[in-house]
């Protein structure tokens, strides 16, 4: 059993993602979370829940919220010598919508939003170097409270690895995704949009030593897009769009320090565009330890989702440092800026149109407290 708590105070220059005279703010948040993991000698068992509490100052009080963002998930896990069997669920509440949607980097600013998420692994070791692997994702995100817009995702997979050698492996995939958007797109409020897509890969990953890994994954992708509640698809048509998805990872780690580049091509879910985008993204993650006890980190990323007519840019920039005065406490200090252009369509209560581009800075600074026990 691991309790912990999360104290201290933030600075927002831009609440709610305004192009011009963002709404600024500092505030105190605290973090309370607990996790009870079991163990037994083949299979294991995690349940977690945790919750955040925001206070604001007088004249934003009605921002103060005891329940600002709840999540919990549990995950279970059965392993034998060539078996593996997982499953795992979770719930999150929060008003920050852009943490259901990390892989497009996007900023929605603040509003309710929820996210809803089942998986499902199988793997089964074929020989002492080849591996077959199945699985099945469900994710429901919604967005707003009043009239909220819903995205679904169905994802299924298979593949097959093999290590040639101690450091080189490869593997080929199928996976097939199905979208839905209830909500409001471009017609009637409660129209509906469907989509589905199938991809075949082909991946590689090298070792080359003990510090460095590269890592590659490419193939095609057909995406068939269909609409109901008289909403035509682009270009009228229900024909497969082919285009392809791609990752390009390079890491490399010494004892006091690491370094990786990654870009990538793919679908992602998101709220509203028919549920889900296009995204190419590249990023950078550094991170130095000068000390045992101290971490310091930096990771900028861009990324351009698209869809349609919509097109949105994101330049990211995350920085951070820990300081660990004990195994149970830490001091943690976090600088967050975004920017975001481009045109982009956006779904809460019928239409709405976001600014064309705005900047978003947030600092934070956080006194934690984490000790496991054991029950």
């Amino acid at each position: 059993m691991t309790p912990s708590l999360s104290v201290g105070a933030a600075y927002d220059d831009n609440l709610f993602v305004a192009s011009t005279q963002g709404q600024k703010s500092f505030f105190g948040r605290s973090s309370q979370a607990l996790t009870l993991e079991l163990l037994g000698k083949k299979a294991s068992l995690l349940l977690g829940y945790g919750f955040d509490t925001e206070v604001f100052p007088e004249r934003l009080s009605y921002l103060t919220d005891v329940n600002a963002r709840q999540n919990a998930r549990t995950d279970f896990k059965f392993e034998t010598t060539r078996t593996r069997l997982s499953l795992g669920a979770s719930y999150v509440a929060t008003l920050s919508p852009q943490e259901l949607v990390a892989p497009t980097g996007l900023d929605l600013g603040r509003q309710p939003s929820q996210g809803y998420t089942g998986r499902f692994g199988f793997s089964r070791r074929l020989s002492r170097r080849s591996t077959f692997e199945t699985d099945y994702a469900f994710s429901q995100l919604t967005l707003g409270s009043t009239q909220p817009s819903n995205s679904f995702s169905h994802q299924v997979g298979l593949a097959v690895s093999h290590e040639s050698s101690t450091r080189t492996s490869w593997n080929v995939q199928y996976q097939a995704q199905r979208y839905r958007y209830d909500g409001v797109q471009l017609g009637p409020a409660g129209s509906q949009t469907l989509a589905m897509s199938h991809v075949v890969s082909m991946g590689f990953k090298r070792r080359a030593g003990e510090r460095t890994t590269l890592e590659l994954e490419a193939g095609p992708r057909a995406t068939r897009l269909e609409s109901q509640g008289g909403l035509a698809p682009p270009g009228g048509s229900l024909d497969y769009q082919l285009s392809g998805d791609a990752r390009v990872s390079l890491s490399y780690r010494r004892e006091r320090g690491d370094a990786s580049i990654a870009f990538s091509r793919a679908q992602q879910q998101t709220f509203g565009l028919s549920g889900f985008t296009e995204t190419e993204s590249l990023s950078m993650g550094f991170g130095y330890l000068p000390h045992p006890r101290v971490r310091l980190s930096v990771a900028p990323s861009a990324y351009r989702n698209h869809r349609g007519a919509a097109e949105l840019w994101v330049y990211n920039v995350n920085a951070g440092s820990t300081v660990h005065f004990a195994d149970w406490l830490s001091l943690s200090a976090t600088y967050t800026h975004n920017r975001q252009y481009g045109r982009y369509l956006f779904f809460r209560s019928g239409l709405t149109r976001g600014p064309d581009e705005f900047r978003h800075n947030v600092l934070s600074l956080f006194i934690n407290f984490s000790r496991p026990f054991r029950l």
